[in-house]
């Protein structure tokens, strides 16, 4: 109860300091005076305010209340992502495979009402997404925006959860950069727009870290922490002796940290065991690939050591422990041995052409540019270099993604969504490299410049005669005496050696000498240049392609991504239009932020010019097309239509979109005349039943039976 009433107590300490900081943004000089004067009780528990000068006061009314705020970060990233997620042309269809086959699948437990077994022999996968889809059935109707909805949500989150993951780890800039380029990574973006379970597992994944990390924090007790309750309460009315006050105040903090890092290390691992239920035994290799931080790190986090991480793994196995038992009870053991037996195919039967090497061409294309800065933020992790991450989580932002990507190469099915996982830690490399890079480019705009202007300089005096004698005289230092002379006047001094009895008379110049750069940062200091000039480059080929493409192709579908060409082409000259401005032009309000975001930006806007042509989400637009037509439309909503051995991937959207399906035959024989019947082409031309051909879609046809003896015509 104590705990409980110290949490209400600081929380209401926080929305009154919230209050009178937002209140004294918009009062005058006089007023916020008077404001901070009173007493602590009377407004808020603010000392800091209360107690501040009159300066400070007045400069707080003055300064923008976002930059103050605590949700700044989570607005702009609210900002940022969510257009992405909504922005599309209005037009949408279903992938066939695999998010139609999730759609159908689940769209048949909504109709039959059976959500356990709904099938006829036992199935392959745990339920846990079928089950977030037909629940969006029964909210919102059966649509595509329903199967994808699970997906714009676990996909919204995750981001936010890699920036909670990366603010602890690194630093709240790196989390943010990470979390805006997982937004902005196409195939990312393309899967939070589908509906597969491959997000959703991804969340679960995120949210488990996420839970072990903060259950890491809340261990590191401080025992300077004392409770307000205790001492605004229970020492004033004097429950507890004044000697033992520090004491009390010390193991009431330990036992809250205690429960706190027992709740957390609840919910990781049950978010690690509900994974199954979501993806089946896909979810062990992520839990395999954090194992090492688990164990490596054991002596320092003793997240092992707790009982509630193992307690909340048990009790996430609860609803797919309860779908095995029920699956048992009706089909025996075929659902335990289908689990099986899936997972056993997947990594024994190689998918295609796809060998071991599958993924090291395939992620740096799915996931490029930010590839490229993964790599140097994975690099200046490994060795160090300029900016030192944190060594105690080095296994698990950077060993996670190392092993995991071992163990997808070593699995036969590769198939490019496979390495979604990779992507938030792809992300976070890339926000890492970034931050390196934006240090360089600020050192090397402002170094640059004024060792061009000294190597100027000196080519200037390099033959003059007070250069000559300068040279000489540190020459003659460095031989015989052994010492460097360094001046910065003009000054006239007389040097004697006592073994070769002469006198030097010496003038120094007023130039320093420039110390020298080593060819190794010299060229740490142009990657930025080489980032920007050749993504340039790649922009001006993009142009080139797109205006070639607009004035060659006809086709209105290819011109689509001749204007996504175009736009991004065009927005990837940005990033060298900013360096030579800076480093040619001396521009110095193009500072490293202006040059993130030539990086950031054209990525943005590339992905929303995708999103409006409905690139990724209509995937089937001759489909879409065929059935919104006013008679197939009107026969789809009134009429039962059969199928006819329909099958492939024509045939799951078929499933999907027929809104009263009748019966599944071998051939048109079996059907009584008028009915309806989806048919494939070459089937329906070569029947000698009477038929009537409606409309043809993607080699199938649906048809109408005529009656015997009249003209179909």
């Amino acid at each position: 109860m104590l705990y409980i009433r110290q949490y209400f107590y600081n929380l209401y300490l926080k929305i009154l300091r919230w209050c009178k900081a937002y209140a004294l943004q918009r009062c005058s000089k006089r007023t916020a005076t008077r404001w901070r004067s009173l007493p602590a009780g009377l407004w808020c528990k603010a000392p800091a305010l209360q107690r501040c000068s009159e300066r400070t006061a007045t400069r707080w009314c003055k300064a923008p209340a976002l930059q103050r705020s605590q949700f700044f970060p989570y607005l702009s990233l609210l900002l940022w992502v969510l257009p992405l997620l909504l922005f599309s042309s209005g037009n949408s269809s279903l992938m066939a495979h695999d998010e139609g086959l999730y759609a159908v699948r689940a769209r048949l437990m909504f109709d039959s009402g059976d959500w356990v077994h709904p099938w006829g022999s036992p199935h392959h996968k745990t339920p846990g997404f079928y089950w977030l889809i037909a629940a969006a059935y029964k909210l919102f109707g059966i649509s595509e925006s329903s199967v994808r909805l699970p997906n714009l949500i676990f996909g919204f989150l995750s981001i936010f959860l890699l920036y909670e993951i990366a603010k602890i780890i690194l630093n709240q800039r790196v989390a943010w950069l990470a979390a805006a380029i997982l937004s902005v990574n196409f195939l990312w973006l393309q899967y939070c727009r589908l509906g597969t379970p491959d997000v959703p597992m991804i969340f679960l994944v995120l949210l488990g870290i996420f839970s072990l990390l903060k259950a890491e924090r809340k261990t590191q007790v401080k025992a300077s922490e004392m409770s307000p309750v205790l001492s605004s309460q229970n020492l004033a009315g004097g429950c507890i002796p004044q000697q033992d006050f520090a004491a009390y105040g010390k193991y009431d903090n330990l036992f809250d940290n205690l429960i706190s890092n027992s709740l957390w290390c609840f919910i990781g691992g049950f978010c690690f065991s509900l994974g199954i239920l979501i993806r089946s035994l896909m979810i062990f290799l992520p839990i395999v690939a954090l194992l090492p931080y688990l164990i490596l790190e054991n002596r320092r986090h003793r997240l092992l050591n707790n009982l509630s991480l193992y307690l909340g793994f048990l009790i996430g196995l609860v609803p797919t422990l309860i779908w095995l038992w029920l699956s048992f009870r009706y089909y025996g053991n075929g659902s335990v041995n289908q689990l099986l037996s899936f997972v056993l195919r997947l990594g024994s039967n190689q998918r295609g052409e796809n060998g071991i090497l599958f993924y090291l061409w395939n992620l740096p294309i799915t996931s490029f540019p930010w590839i490229l800065f993964a790599l140097v933020g994975l690099f200046n992790s490994l060795f160090n270099f300029l900016n030192p991450s944190q060594s105690k989580y080095k296994l698990l932002f950077i060993g996670f993604p190392v092993i995991l990507f071992i163990e997808l190469s070593l699995f036969s099915t590769r198939l490019p969504h496979y390495s979604l996982c990779l992507f938030p830690f792809i992300s976070l490399l890339a926000a890492l490299g970034l931050d390196n890079l934006s240090q360089i480019y600020t050192k090397s705009c402002t170094n640059f410049i004024s060792l061009k202007a000294d190597k100027n300089l000196c080519d200037r005096k390099a033959n003059s005669k007070e250069y000559r004698n300068h040279i000489n005289h540190q020459n003659f230092h460095r031989q015989y005496i052994n010492q460097s002379v360094v001046s910065e006047s003009i000054n006239t001094g007389n040097i004697k050696n006592k073994e070769n009895k002469f006198q030097l008379n010496l003038l120094f110049s007023l130039q320093k000498i420039t110390p020298d750069i080593s060819l190794f940062d010299f060229q740490i200091a142009k990657i930025p240049q080489y980032f920007s000039y050749g993504l340039g480059c790649l922009g001006i080929l993009l142009i080139i392609a797109g205006i070639a493409t607009l004035f060659i192709v006809d086709n209105h579908e290819i011109r689509k991504y001749a204007i996504l060409s175009l736009v991004l082409g065009i927005s990837w000259l940005v990033s060298p239009a900013i360096w030579i401005g800076r480093n040619h032009f001396h521009l110095q309000f193009l500072t490293a932020n202006y040059w993130l975001a030539s990086f950031l930006v054209p990525s943005w806007i590339g992905l929303a010019v995708v999103c409006g042509n409905g690139l990724i989400a209509d995937y089937n637009p001759d489909f879409r097309e065929f059935i919104q037509k006013p008679v197939i439309t009107k026969i789809m909503n009134s009429s039962p239509i059969n199928f006819v051995q329909v099958g492939g991937k024509t045939g799951v959207l078929i499933d999907f979109y027929t809104k009263k399906i009748g019966k599944d035959v071998d051939s048109l024989q079996e059907l009584s005349p008028n009915s309806y019947a989806w048919i494939k082409k070459k089937q329906a031309d070569a029947s000698t039943i009477p038929h009537r051909v409606i409309g043809t879609v993607q080699s199938y046809s649906l048809v109408q039976l005529s009656e015997p003896g009249i003209n179909p015509e």
